[in-house]
């Protein structure tokens, strides 16, 4: 195991509608807990759930300021979902801080949007932001407008990411039988396009331009990096398991770090 670098922070950065379902908590929080067990400095930033990448890419500035020290730490991001897009963004927006980070890793991350933002946009206004009008804060109300391809793609291609930064891509993709009940309709929404898609995302859109790729994990976007097998026992296993069965995601959590970690030891601070 790589030894602790005292100065090594790690910070999870959640997706879109992160706080509108406070009974999931933190993606991988058995893993935070698993590290900080081991002794790494691990914290999650709370962003707004249906604000917009910039907007979240704002908050996740204001968190450092707080929770970081400008002078010895060395900043290590594990971005899931939405949450890859806010990273970017704060790494463009706010460079004075950047320099600071040493590495990203996306997990699921929606890198280059999703169609189902494209098509969905307009039925989130109408319906599904009054939902969940009572159960998180409104923020800006861009999230999905955020997660557009058009929009997210046109600014990757206008935007250079900072160079000095390791960037690492976990992407994820599985069948239709592995897909949890209520992603079902999108996983078929989305194979008309690509079968190999988690519910949510295409994997090919997961992948951070020159990152380094990890791999692809068999499972559904939800099941990487939450607990919605356990705690929506119905709708959020797939219809053929009998018996609940759940991602490792404390295990996937440390071995991103760990090797994220060998990695940045064998380059020059």
């Amino acid at each position: 195991m790589p030894h602790h670098d005292p100065g090594l922070k790690i910070f999870i950065v959640p997706g879109a509608f992160n706080d509108c379902f406070p009974e999931l908590g933190v993606p991988f929080q058995k893993g935070i807990d698993r590290l900080r067990g081991l002794g790494y400095r691990i914290d999650s930033i709370a962003t707004e759930g249906r604000s917009g990448s910039e907007r979240d890419g704002y908050l996740i500035a204001e968190a450092l300021k707080q929770k970081m020290n400008r002078e010895t730490d060395r900043l290590l991001f594990v971005g899931y979902s939405k949450g890859v897009t806010d990273i970017l963004h704060f790494l463009v927006d706010f460079p004075d801080l950047a320099r600071q980070v040493v590495a990203v890793i996306s997990v699921s991350g929606a890198v280059n949007g999703s169609p189902l933002a494209d098509k969905f946009a307009g039925l989130y206004e109408k319906w599904f932001a009054d939902t969940l009008a009572s159960k998180c804060h409104p923020g800006d109300k861009k999230v999905l407008i955020s997660l557009e391809r058009r929009v997210q793609m046109a600014w990757l291609a206008s935007h250079s990411l900072p160079r000095h930064i390791a960037y690492f891509s976990l992407a994820n993709f599985t069948d239709r039988p592995h897909v949890a009940r209520i992603l079902r309709t999108t996983y078929d929404q989305l194979a008309q396009i690509d079968p190999r898609n988690d519910g949510q995302l295409i994997s090919s859109d997961q992948i951070i331009p020159g990152s380094t790729l990890l791999g692809f994990a068999n499972t559904d976007h939800w099941d990487i990096a939450l607990p919605v097998r356990q705690v929506y026992r119905f709708w959020g296993r797939p219809a053929h398991l009998p018996e609940f069965t759940e991602f490792p995601k404390d295990t996937l959590l440390e071995a991103l770090v760990l090797f994220s970690i060998e990695h940045l030891e064998r380059v020059p601070k």
